[in-house]
């Protein structure tokens, strides 16, 4: 079970990370460690909030591309 305030973490990190997609028409992989810093640690997080931006149609670029 997922604890409320994590799920109110990624809530708001969604939130920032599609509200910014939303005005650049893309993210970059910077983005979401800017927003979401702990990413590294926490892959399985990383990896739902990914599959939420990417069914919303979010382009993710690696930033060295």
């Amino acid at each position: 079970m997922t604890h409320p305030k994590r799920r109110r973490r990624s809530t708001e990190v969604l939130h920032i990370l599609l509200e910014k997609a939303s005005m650049q028409g893309y993210l970059t992989t910077d983005d979401l460690v800017d927003v979401y810093p702990d990413a590294g640690q926490d892959t399985e997080h990383l990896s739902v909030i990914l599959l939420v931006l990417r069914n919303q149609g979010v382009e993710i670029l690696d930033e060295a591309s």
